[in-house]
């Protein structure tokens, strides 16, 4: 929330920590594209807080911010695709998909798959540094969440084309968990890895500012009180 409005955007807020069960809080599932619903939207209406849900200092609720998403990216690192057999493990799903097809001697799809295992080795290699330095440099976990969300998009369509018309489609009996639909799936919710814990633009500006130190880009309102930014937005103003 912001308690100052004097202070600079980034500046003069405060976190709070709401209990899912608090009164005029609603929350509603958003039925994605795969059917699932792993995601809420949530409404406040009237919603009372008090100084015991507050977390970190009053105005200082970006560093509470920031520390919560360098250890979000980070905590992907070491998760999953972090280890050596869970990268062979990956690898065996595309072989499996090509075995399914009946394409598992296709000179075009070996390549492929090799071409994509070696890429899940380079991710893994990635996160497992990004893990190794996470308490030093916590902003190396942008590394870690930029080549997961390079790779997964591109491995969902590399797993199509290798499965085709096999995996397209199922049976509707098989229902969404059946034998032939995790590669469908997998595809239509690849996207959401380049965006979920921040997106792929935002880990390369992460990673060229914070990290390499190069410029930041442009902003009008850098410094400014928040509160003068909206009478300038208002007016169109820089």
């Amino acid at each position: 929330a912001r308690t100052s409005w004097d202070a600079p955007k980034h500046q003069g807020l405060t976190w709070f920590a709401v209990r899912t069960d608090a009164p005029g809080l609603t929350m509603r599932p958003i039925r994605q594209l795969d059917g699932s619903a792993g995601f809420y939207e949530e409404f406040l209406d009237d919603v009372r807080v008090d100084d015991e849900a507050r977390i970190g200092e009053v105005d200082d609720g970006w560093r509470v911010a920031s520390a919560v998403l360098a250890n979000e990216r980070a905590g992907g690192a070491i998760g999953e695709g972090g280890g050596a057999g869970n990268v062979r493990e990956r690898g065996a799903d595309l072989v499996s998909t090509a075995r399914e097809a009946g394409r598992a001697d296709d000179g075009a799809v070996r390549d492929l798959i090799a071409r994509i295992r070696t890429e899940d080795w380079v991710n893994a290699q990635i996160r497992r540094r990004a893990a190794d330095v996470a308490g030093e440099h916590p902003q190396a976990g942008a590394y870690a969440k930029l080549s997961s969300g390079t790779l997964a998009p591109a491995r969902a369509v590399a797993a199509m084309q290798i499965g085709r018309g096999a995996v397209v489609a199922w049976p509707r009996e098989e229902g969404e968990h059946g034998e032939h639909s995790g590669v469908a799936t997998r595809y239509l919710g690849s996207r959401a890895v380049s965006i979920s814990a921040g997106s792929n633009e935002m880990q390369r500006n992460i990673i060229s500012e914070r990290i390499l130190g190069l410029p930041r880009e442009p902003s009008f309102d850098r410094g400014k009180p928040f509160n003068q930014i909206l009478r300038e937005a208002a007016q169109w103003q820089s």
